[in-house]
């Protein structure tokens, strides 16, 4: 079954997020994609609820907003988080113990098989782009990966291989 996931950095409440809300608000309902991760989500501003509720309407459906706060100083003020049109059955979180980041992972039900992915924000590298790989994301057998990987954000149409 071919499935769309959009990535977002949202980038907290910088850069005008009143006069961006709109623009990405519009430009996710003609996406319509099935599965959101959003980055540097505004916890104040409750920009992901925000999203969710705007592409449920758009999109006539019922999307899941699944959002893990940072940790430590940054608790109150950015999160990550994914939006799903498929039910989500579990999720959790990874606390890479710097820099208060984490990761967020849910597991969707995709036509009836269980799909991880996972949202992150990764550490700036000045160095070679394999120090930015998600730790680990091969030996757990990550299926999908959401977050921004040093180049400009882009639709992807994936369609799920058998194991």
């Amino acid at each position: 079954m071919p499935f769309r996931i959009v990535t977002l950095n949202l980038e907290q409440d910088h850069k005008r997020w009143p006069a961006r809300r709109p623009l990405i608000e519009a430009e996710l309902a003609r996406l319509k994609p099935d599965i959101v991760g959003l980055n540097e989500v505004s916890v104040p501003l409750k920009s992901a609820r925000l999203l969710r509720m705007a592409l449920s309407a758009a999109a006539g459906a019922d999307y899941g907003l699944v959002q893990q706060t940072k940790v430590n100083g940054l608790s109150k003020v950015e999160a990550e988080a994914m939006l799903s049109r498929f039910p989500v059955i579990e999720s959790g979180n990874l606390d890479y113990r710097a820099g208060d980041m984490v990761a967020l992972v849910a597991r969707v039900l995709v036509d009836g098989s269980p799909l991880d992915v996972f949202v992150t924000h990764l550490y700036r590298s000045r160095g070679e782009e394999s120090l930015r790989l998600f730790p680990g994301a091969a030996a757990a057998g990550v299926d999908r990966y959401a977050g921004p990987h040093g180049a400009a954000h882009r639709l992807r149409r994936l369609q799920r291989q058998p194991r």
